[in-house]
């Protein structure tokens, strides 16, 4: 059934098809049942489970290299904060005999990245047989994670929930005493602290005294995305409300660019509820401890948008409640107040305060964007993908897509633009309104050096590398990337019916294509 929705607004009966408000689930009354589904396995039995006698291995990869990965990753358009490698490792090199819990044979294996501040775990869980499962422990708290079987997994391998610390157990349990097949295939080591102190001027959520403001933000979640081969990086995103459904369903937005490079929807681990208790920061929970949820299929995609629509297998309830945002399709307009909770660096949520600014804004990521000045409070790396919501409404605008470096105290150099909601809706109202039809996405950006050299060679590699390593980091090279993208359509036209036009395209971008090949 549905739930209250923010605003006062009704909610009996199917919602207007071009706006829906946010709809808040409150926390059960008896907290018993949150227990039991962040603890599939009881903490009292994976206490005596990490006493036992079980092979430890270590790798040593990264080891030391933690301070040269962060400063090669400050490099990147995305917030990364774990680089991986191959281990290649099969279960009878990992595991020992095991021991017999009741009817179940059980086989533990820890595993430590030698110097991580975090670890996630990619095995093949291929060749499971029927009654077999795999577990991934987290040490610290204790907490199961699974089980897992060969179902779960969608494409060559599957990547675990992320944890804490260099150390993680691996568990699989079978009713034989063989030892099940899995194979340990990739580890990404996470370089940077998961508590990594953000920037002091962004205003923890808790500080917003509106009720229905701190319900919204419950819809909020932390997305830990592991891309190929094992580079982690960190953005935000939220849940968004189907009103014509009986029941809230897992749908989630964020950008484009934090996923474009996945595999499949299992490469996200998202965390909820990842908030200090006070306004001050103080009173935050372990990652451990929080609600979690894992992808389940990404349903659209686009590039030219800058947005991401999945859908995540479960979605738990919070000690908060949960919330479901609410979206409006109508088109932005200048000086529109705007609010957005999001997780700079990872960190617990914070939320900030502005006015749109400019519409209709062609950037490094996309078309028909909106500009908003943030007036109070920041955004940073791991921001992107957060919600944009109108602060009238408490409905979707957009998601942060790109945007300045941001300065404490000084609102006038803090500009983000946010992919366009209304924009997007097309492509996902058939999942959103009843009886509607989804539009399929309009091709990507048209590009006259892809146009001119092919979209795979090394030439437009280079310029990718010259603009996200040089360009970017500028106001006045984010400004000549957006001129380019809002002009990409017109001159890749003419490159493409000219081989004049080609010519004179290849000779201007030669000089970048070497400055940017030189980058590495």
């Amino acid at each position: 059934m549905k739930y209250t929705c923010l605003l006062f607004a009704c909610c009996v009966g199917s919602v207007a098809a071009q706006q829906t408000p946010t709809v808040w689930v409150p926390p059960p009354k008896d907290t018993t049942a949150l227990e039991a589904e962040k603890n599939p396995l009881p903490v009292a039995v994976l206490r005596d489970y990490l006493k036992m006698d079980f092979p430890h291995h270590a790798y040593r990869a990264l080891e030391g290299k933690n301070e040269a990965l962060q400063q090669e990753a400050d490099n990147s358009v995305v917030f990364e904060i774990g680089r991986g490698y191959e281990v290649g490792a099969d279960a009878v090199n990992l595991f020992d005999a095991g021991f017999q819990d009741g009817e179940d044979f059980v086989f533990l294996a820890g595993i430590t990245s030698v110097g991580a501040y975090g670890i996630r775990l990619q095995v093949d869980l291929a060749g499971l047989a029927l009654g077999e499962e795999a577990w991934f422990i987290d040490p610290t708290v204790p907490r199961a994670f699974g089980p897992y079987t060969a179902a779960d997994q969608e494409a060559a391998a599957l990547w675990l929930p992320s944890v804490e610390g260099d150390t993680a157990v691996l568990m699989l349990r079978s009713r034989q005493s063989t030892l099940p097949p899995l194979r340990l295939e990739r580890i990404s080591h996470f370089f940077r602290p998961v508590f990594e102190k953000a920037f002091p001027c962004p205003i923890h959520v808790n500080c917003e005294t509106d009720p229905d403001i701190r319900a919204a933000s419950t819809a909020v979640g932390r997305l830990l995305i592991t891309i190929p081969p094992a580079t982690t990086i960190l953005c935000s995103g939220s849940l968004v409300e189907a009103p014509d459904t009986p029941e809230q369903e897992p749908f989630l937005i964020s950008a484009n660019h934090c996923f474009r490079s996945i595999v499949s929807a299992g490469d996200l681990d998202v965390f909820w509820d990842y908030r200090a208790a006070d306004c001050d920061g103080t009173g935050q929970p372990s990652l451990g401890e929080l609600p979690r949820s894992e992808g389940e299929s990404i349903l659209v995609n686009d590039a030219r948008l800058d947005f991401t629509f999945l859908r995540l297998k479960s979605v738990p309830n919070g000690t908060e409640g949960r919330a479901y945002l609410g979206w409006s399709v109508e088109q932005a307009e200048v000086n529109d107040e705007v609010l957005t909770m999001h997780h700079p660096q990872g960190t617990v949520m914070k939320i900030s305060y502005g006015v749109v600014t400019d519409a209709d804004v062609a950037t490094i990521y996309g078309q028909l964007q909106n500009e908003i000045n943030w007036l109070e409070g920041i955004t940073e790396g791991g921001s992107s993908g957060g919600p944009g919501l109108y602060t009238d409404s408490l409905t979707l605008m957009g998601v942060l897509s790109n945007g300045t470096v941001h300065t404490c105290g000084e609102p006038q150099q803090n500009f983000d633009n946010y992919s366009s909601f209304a924009d997007f809706f097309p492509e996902v109202a058939c999942y959103l309104s009843a009886d509607t039809e989804c539009e399929p996405p309009l091709p990507k950006i048209s590009c006259p050096a892809k146009a001119t050299f092919g979209p795979d060679s090394a030439s437009v590699a280079a310029l990718r590398n010259f603009r996200d390593k040089v360009l970017a980091h500028h106001a006045w090279g984010r400004a000549a990337i957006a001129d380019y993208y809002a002009r990409a359509p017109q001159m890749a036209a003419a490159v493409a019916q000219s081989e004049q036009a080609r010519a004179v395209f290849g000779v201007l971008a030669f000089p970048f294509i070497v400055w940017g090949a030189g980058l590495g």
